[in-house]
C-alpha cells in the first residue's frame, strides 16, 4: 500500500544520495571558486582569503547556487562560510588548529610565492596529530591536502616542506 511505497522511495532517496566528505576547508580562496564548486562534495564548506571584498561576492555565488533548478535549501547555505582573513590567520591559534583538525580536505591556493610558513608548519603539525590518532571526527583515516599552484618553484619547495 501508501506505506510501501513511501516507504521504498525513502529507501531509494538514501541508496542515490553520495557519501559526503566531512568538512572542507579553503585557504587562499579568493571569491571561493574552487570550494564552490566542490561543495556538494562536503558536509561543510569553509572558506577564506585575506582580501574583504571577497566576502560579498563569495557569499552572492552562494545565493545563487542552483541544484537541479532550485534555490540551495537554506540549510546547505548556513554550511558554506567565508572568513576574511589570511590563511595564517586561520591556521594559528586553537580556534585555527581546531578547523584545521576539523577538516577531512583542505584545500590551498597559494599565490605565486607559495604557502606561509606558518600554515605549512600547521599542516605538518596536523598530519602528525592525525597520524596519532588514526582519523579525523569525520571518520576518514587521513586529510587529503589539495593544492592550485601557479608558481611551480614554490610548490616544489611547498612540495619538499610538507612531505620531506
Amino acid at each position: 500500500g501508501e506505506k510501501t511505497t513511501t516507504k521504498n522511495k525513502n529507501e531509494e532517496k538514501k541508496k542515490n544520495r553520495k557519501k559526503r566528505l566531512g568538512h572542507c576547508l579553503e585557504l587562499y580562496g579568493g571569491v571561493g571558486t574552487i570550494g564552490l564548486h566542490l561543495h556538494d562534495l562536503f558536509d561543510s564548506l569553509e572558506s577564506s582569503d585575506e582580501n574583504p571584498y571577497n566576502k560579498d561576492c563569495f557569499e552572492a555565488s552562494v545565493a545563487s547556487i542552483m541544484i537541479n533548478g532550485k534555490p540551495l535549501k537554506e540549510s546547505k547555505q548556513n554550511k558554506i562560510t567565508y572568513r576574511s582573513q589570511s590563511a595564517t590567520e586561520m591556521v594559528q591559534g586553537s580556534r585555527g588548529r581546531a578547523g584545521l583538525h576539523g577538516a577531512s580536505v583542505v584545500i590551498v591556493d597559494p599565490p605565486r610565492k607559495g604557502l606561509d610558513k606558518e600554515v605549512i608548519d600547521a599542516l605538518c603539525d596536523d598530519y602528525t596529530i592525525e597520524q596519532q590518532q588514526h582519523k579525523t571526527k569525520f571518520g576518514s583515516p587521513s586529510q587529503a591536502l589539495v593544492y592550485v599552484s601557479c608558481g611551480f618553484d614554490a610548490f616544489r619547495r611547498d612540495y619538499d616542506s610538507l612531505v620531506g
